[in-house]
């Protein structure tokens, strides 16, 4: 059953619940469209739940110890993917 023409489907990004998905990756810069990419609706779930289970785990340490040390790499990661992106892109 085809729901749409099959090469306007990106098997990369089937859903689009980033906001790179909003952006024309033809006009827009490579280092914007990896930006607005990484703040995806499914990534930002995950981190708090992963920093509930964190503070859960942890009895010690308070949700927003562990938020901190579950997004503190994550914006590493964004910085380098962007940076990346900039010089390389």
């Amino acid at each position: 059953m085809f729901l749409k023409n099959p090469e306007d489907f990106n098997l990369q990004d089937p859903l689009g619940a980033h906001l790179g998905s909003l952006l024309d990756p033809e006009a827009a810069p490579k280092w914007l469209v990896a930006l607005a990419s990484s703040f995806d609706l499914f990534t930002l779930w995950t981190m708090l739940l992963l920093a509930t289970g964190l503070s859960v785990a942890a009895r010690k340490l308070s949700w927003g110890k562990s938020l901190a040390g579950v997004v503190v790499p994550w914006v590493v990661w964004v910085a380098v993917k962007v940076g990346w992106r900039a010089i390389f892109g």
